[in-house]
């Protein structure tokens, strides 16, 4: 192996490191045709020896060193040491060929280097995004008034009663104050949660504990607000829960794990009412249909299929979708019930690098798909706020992990996302997570999980900042909204126990009702 690795060394064995990159006549670049410079500014402590152009203290181009001390900057070397692993199969530096790797990568703050402070620079420049979202957002509600009919002097009513909102300043402040945090099996593996206001019941995926060893494999485990004391346990699969839905009148709970088939259970009689397979694709998602589509269920696979049944006939598949050539696995599945822009509703498909919205027309599912690039992490659809919140991975043009909230219009005829509001994350995401939305008293609240420094955040959308972080040890998996009349909560899911917060408006009052 050793030997490999020095032939793969002495092929991208280049003297020195280049400072531009040649392209080919396809358009793809590569680091095989880079060339040398001997300009002393290599080693002066003053430019990055990749591209030759001065350090900045923040934004992209930050100074960074790998662990045998040579220095560049930040987006030069993560694209060096990618692109040197797809040509020669080994990551190296590109002054000493010293086998490196992304988590060598360090950040440096030394005043003895020059480096050009761009952080004014690199705000403005997010204050100008942030301007042209609203713009963007105001051109859109524009185009929709005047189809309506409304025309210029209905949009000058629109924005004028936008104008007369409260200030910031008079705006209600939210916080999250820690409950509880309980254990709810000694295994590892709870990943989904999800509450049922009928039954004042939280139910959380979990693996069947050594207490339940005559129940072998996975369950959900249901819990009582507002103790929060952990009740009965519902064996449904032998394999990790990946998803579970209620029914529009939550006495059914579908659940969908690692296995070839959905099973629909009676919560109130504990028992498992009906079975629906795919022969042999293993299935991740499932969500159950809402109003005059009440018994539909739709079921997501790994390879990309969304199968649509009919509660009513377990044997029959309704459809099997697949939209495009995309074959990564559909994570969420959201129905959308009919409303004044979609009249027939319809059904959201968030797949790793798609997001789809099959819209009901004569009764046939027409895909359009939504205009957001992923890949992306999960999805999660308000129907009283009639919102989607979309979780988005970070990626070559985004290093930081996104919430996406927006509402799906329509613009002469096509779908279109609008965006509200955009919330940056953190860089690493390896592990896929939940984030969740809230409607307080005609405001919107995003929670959410940040990987990397381990921290729930709390933000606000009509402040458009994040109002709290909360240092938590564990991985977040899932996030759920709970209201009960002796408040609100906020639950939080990891490997093995549930953190309970309770939601707080300004004064320390606390908060009763979501939207």
């Amino acid at each position: 192996m050793s030997e490999e690795r020095s032939a793969k060394r002495a092929e991208i064995g280049t003297p020195s490191p280049p400072n531009k990159r040649q392209r080919l006549s396809n358009g793809d670049t590569t680091i095989a045709g880079l060339h040398q410079n001997s300009s002393d500014d290599e080693d002066d402590g003053r430019t990055c020896s990749i591209c030759f152009e001065s350090w900045e203290t923040s934004g992209e181009h930050r100074l960074v060193s790998l662990r045998c001390g040579h220095l560049f900057g930040e987006n030069c070397i993560r694209r060096w040491l990618t692109e040197s692993m797809h040509n020669s199969g080994v990551r190296v530096c590109p002054k000493c060929k010293k086998e490196a790797f992304n988590r060598d990568i360090r950040y440096l703050y030394a005043s003895s280097l020059r480096a050009i402070d761009r952080s004014e620079e690199h705000r403005l420049r997010n204050e100008l995004d942030a301007e042209k979202r609203r713009t963007q957002s105001l051109t859109t509600e524009l185009a929709a008034v005047q189809m309506a009919g409304g025309g210029r002097g209905a949009f000058t009513e629109a924005v004028a009663g936008d104008l007369s909102r409260k200030p910031l300043e008079l705006l209600p402040k939210y916080r999250l104050h820690m409950e509880k945090n309980f254990e709810i099996t000694r295994e590892q593996g709870c990943r989904v949660l999800l509450y049922s206001s009928q039954h004042s019941t939280l139910v959380a995926s979990q693996k069947s504990s050594c207490s339940q060893s005559l129940f072998p494999g996975y369950g959900m485990r249901f819990i009582d607000p507002p103790t929060f004391k952990p009740l009965h346990f519902l064996p449904t699969s032998d394999m990790q829960v990946r998803d579970v839905s209620f029914s529009a009148d939550q006495n059914m709970l579908a659940v969908a794990s690692r296995e070839t088939r959905v099973k629909i259970f009676d919560i109130r009689t504990r028992q498992c009412s009906a079975v629906f397979s795919t022969n042999d694709k293993m299935l991740w998602s499932c969500a159950m249909g809402r109003n005059e589509r009440e018994h539909i269920l739709y079921v997501g696979d790994f390879i990309g299929v969304t199968y649509v049944y009919d509660v009513r006939s377990p044997g029959t598949t309704l459809n099997g979708l697949i939209a495009g050539d995309c074959l990564s696995p559909v994570m969420d599945i959201a129905s959308v019930p009919a409303n004044k822009t979609f009249c027939n509703g319809g059904f959201l498909v968030c797949q790793f690098t798609q997001l789809i919205f099959y819209e009901y027309i004569n009764e046939t599912p027409v895909p359009s798909r939504i205009n957001i690039e992923g890949p992306f992490s999960s999805m999660h659809y308000d129907v009283s706020q009639d919102t989607l919140l979309i979780s988005v991975r970070s990626n070559r043009q985004y290093p930081q992990s996104r919430f996406i909230l927006g509402k799906l219009v329509k613009i002469d005829g096509s779908m279109v996302f609008e965006i509200k509001a955009t919330i940056f994350g953190d860089k690493a995401t390896p592990v896929m997570t939940r984030a969740t939305q809230l409607g307080v008293e005609s405001n919107t609240l995003v929670a959410g999980y940040l990987q990397d420094s381990k921290q729930l955040i709390l933000h606000d959308v009509r402040r458009e900042e994040r109002v709290q972080t909360l240092p938590v040890n564990e991985v977040v998996y899932d996030i759920c909204p709970v209201s009960t009349p002796n408040g609100s909560y906020l639950a939080a899911l990891t490997d093995n126990k549930i953190q309970i917060y309770t939601i707080y408006s300004s004064g320390g009052i606390k908060l009763h009702n979501f939207l």
